[in-house]
């Protein structure tokens, strides 16, 4: 089995199942899905790209920003 998403995995048949076995969406019910990237403003399909160009939207790294706490304000204090 390979492993898809959190807790979701495909089947040696095709199916998507979960770890126990069910069966979520059986291989004759499943499609395909058309991925878009923006590109100076336009939405383009990757499908389109040529095969290095979709390499390199395989390897981008999402951007996660940190969370900053800010302090709870004190009593006293003006903010």
């Amino acid at each position: 089995m390979t492993q898809v998403s959190a807790g979701v995995y495909e089947s040696d048949t095709g199916d998507l199942c979960i770890a126990d076995g069910t069966v979520l969406v059986p291989k004759e019910k499943r499609q395909k899905t058309e991925v878009y990237s923006r590109i100076v403003g336009y939405l383009r399909p990757v499908s389109g790209w040529n095969k290095g160009k979709r390499q390199e939207f395989k390897d981008r790294k999402v951007f996660v920003p940190p969370v900053i706490e800010s302090p709870e304000p004190q009593e006293g204090n003006d903010a």
